[in-house]
């Protein structure tokens, strides 16, 4: 012990530097093991928050999608087209950008309505395909084929939509449903361009699309327009849908300050000619006189709408607050407060 004491005397001013030392680099490893881990719950929280950053306007991320036929006029002997797109965004906020490349595929079969593969004696040759944009098609060469198409989104900033479209024999709009033929389509996210990396934070999208008779009862119904939102979960904005048969002029009027409308469609529209937008304004039926109020909070389009050219408008409006509780009431969507935002006419009067 007295030796010990003898050491301790003689070298203290070492030990001491020694501890100091010591305790210096544990504080700083233990910082940098803090940094590192704050750093990566940050980057998987940035991560985790890509949110439906991979959307299509008719893909969904329901594991099983229904069956779902769009009505076409029976008439002709020119094939039917489905369109759909694909985004790299969210269509509930345009802002939110997926900010990586994302590398899809494309596959695409011919199913009976329970998604099972059809059987030869309903295969039609050259008659069901796929195509991307502006290509030509793709067609199913049997009834198992599978079709893949490649695409890629580069991140980083929104881009424009990819196009798809989808074709029917005219002859599937009037065939039973034991015969009716479907196209199911999936879109799978990768990370890279070999696409063997699944991009797990986004949804893998899929439909299960036909097509089907346009009834007598719906050219007399003419046109109607709702919002098709039900539910509130994760509410950042909603779809408002007009759709019918025949001819109408639609009219609809949205709240600036509360809304903005998907860029993207009203981009596809400007330089229809069966489009035109009027800003600072809305109109609405006053006494069943159809009226305008000029209003600079306010902004109106109208569509010359044709079934035989398009018979369906999906219009998403997001919300400027991006406060979902504000349009929440008792635990439901607050369609009063909404509707005073909102002017729609699925039969616009004509002078």
């Amino acid at each position: 012990m007295k030796s010990f004491k003898s050491f301790l005397k003689k070298y203290w001013l070492a030990m001491w530097l020694i501890l100091s030392v010591t305790a210096v680099l544990t504080m700083y490893v233990s910082a940098e093991y803090i940094r590192d881990q704050n750093r990566e719950k940050r980057v998987v929280a940035n991560m985790g928050d890509t949110g439906k950053r991979f959307a299509s306007d008719r893909l969904t991320a329901i594991t099983t999608p229904q069956a779902y036929e769009i009505p076409f006029s029976t008439t002709g002997n020119d094939p039917c087209e489905i369109d759909f797109k694909l985004y790299n965004y969210s269509l509930k906020d345009i802002n939110k950008i997926y900010q990586s490349p994302i590398y899809y595929r494309i596959d695409a079969s011919l199913v009976d309505k329970d998604g099972n593969a059809i059987s030869d004696s309903l295969f039609q040759d050259s008659a069901f395909g796929i195509k991307k944009g502006t290509d030509s098609y793709q067609f199913f060469t049997s009834a198992t084929r599978v079709i893949s198409i490649d695409g890629s989104f580069s991140g980083t900033a929104q881009e424009d939509p990819h196009s798809f479209s989808i074709q029917f024999p005219r002859t599937m709009t009037t065939a039973s449903q034991s015969n009716k033929v479907y196209i199911q389509v999936e879109a799978t996210p990768y990370s890279d361009s070999a696409r063997s990396v699944r991009i797990t934070e986004l949804d893998v999208l899929k439909a299960k699309l036909s097509v089907t008779a346009q009834s007598s009862k719906e050219i007399t119904q003419g046109w109607t327009g709702k919002f098709q939102d039900s539910t509130f979960s994760d509410l950042d904005g909603f779809t408002f849908v007009f759709s019918g048969s025949g001819t109408a002029k639609l009219a609809f009027s949205y709240d600036k300050t509360k809304f903005e409308v998907n860029k993207y469609f009203l981009e596809d529209h400007e330089t229809d000619l069966l489009f035109t937008v009027e800003n600072d304004c809305y109109y609405s039926l006053d006494d069943g006189v159809w009226t305008r109020h000029s209003d600079s909070d306010w902004c109106t389009f109208f569509i010359d709408a044709d079934s035989e050219v398009v018979s369906r408008y999906d219009i998403q409006l997001y919300m400027n607050s991006g406060n979902a509780s504000l349009y929440i009431q008792n635990g439901s969507i607050d369609w009063n407060l909404i509707n005073s935002y909102v002017r729609y006419n699925p039969n616009v009067p004509v002078n």
